[in-house]
């Protein structure tokens, strides 16, 4: 599944989130994680976010080639509050995270196997805005692209160009019910645009019917 949001779309919505003190980042993140609550029988849940971690171990390490991946996992708190305020919620939590970013997600799953937790965090979000992707040589077009890892079910992937934001998700199509992630991926689409055409709707108290509610009420000017 993938969508592409128009360029003056896409700087509408930062423009809003920016209000809200929320990076690029933070916003699809966060809006992400509002679409998978309306579906998910829990409100709390991880995401795993991959990060890029190429440490300063040796002074030839930017000449290196490899795969320097690194994994956190996010806690998605409950709905609670505004949609804006819940937002600034899950950003302060990764930037919290991220400050232990030596303690990896996969250390992490690995110390909670003990204490009863399954040691999977199969939803992922990866996020490469405020880097702009370069064209392809020789005038050449993406048609397909697809990530399979490993115990992953459903893999976001969100980067910018000068077209706007584009965003894909790769899913393992037999764990979900036929129709879930078309709505689960609509719904995400919907939220994406209908901030960005009316930022007021920031305010929007955190539940599932006011979420829902919010992308089936007619359209409202910016």
């Amino acid at each position: 599944l993938s969508l592409q949001l128009e360029a003056p779309i896409w700087q509408a919505l930062k423009a809003a989130g920016s209000a809200h003190k929320l990076t690029p980042n933070s916003l699809v993140l966060a809006l992400f994680a509002a679409s998978l609550s309306c579906w998910s029988e829990n409100e709390s849940f991880l995401i795993n976010l991959t990060t890029f971690q190429r440490l300063p171990l040796h002074p030839e390490v930017n000449q290196l080639v490899g795969d320097f991946t690194s994994l956190n996992l996010l806690e998605i708190p409950p709905r609670q509050g505004l949609l804006a305020d819940w937002a600034s919620q899950i950003q302060k939590q990764l930037w919290l995270d991220l400050e232990h970013s030596l303690y990896s997600g996969v250390e992490v799953l690995r110390d909670l196997r003990p204490h009863g937790h399954s040691g999977t965090a199969p939803v992922v979000f990866t996020g490469l805005l405020g880097q702009s992707l370069p064209d392809l040589p020789l005038g050449a077009e993406l048609v397909f692209a697809q990530t399979q890892t490993p115990q992953v079910w459903l893999d976001c992937q969100a980067s910018e160009s000068a077209q706007g934001l584009h965003v894909n998700w790769d899913y393992l199509a037999e764990l979900f019910p036929p129709d879930l992630p078309q709505a689960l991926f609509e719904t995400f689409e919907q939220l994406l645009r209908r901030l960005a055409d009316s930022p007021p709707e920031w305010q929007t108290p955190l539940s599932q019917k006011a979420i829902l509610g919010l992308l089936n009420s007619p359209d409202q000017a910016p």
